[in-house]
């Protein structure tokens, strides 16, 4: 997402300078290894307690 930036001068000329400034690049991972692994083990969790579930 982009931030629009207005620099102002009102002493002599008043004008407006609009900037647009980018947005900073995040270069970390949305998902690392220890967020696979929770999910991981959160979904085997849930295929054993369906499977017992449905043995009984």
């Amino acid at each position: 997402m982009n931030a629009l930036a207005f620099k102002v001068t009102r002493k002599n000329g008043e004008y407006v300078k609009p900037t647009l400034l980018p947005s900073p690049r995040n270069p970390a991972p949305a998902f690392g290894l220890l967020d696979g692994i929770m999910a991981g083990v959160c979904l085997g969790g849930l295929v054993v307690l369906i499977s017992l579930l449905l043995r009984g």
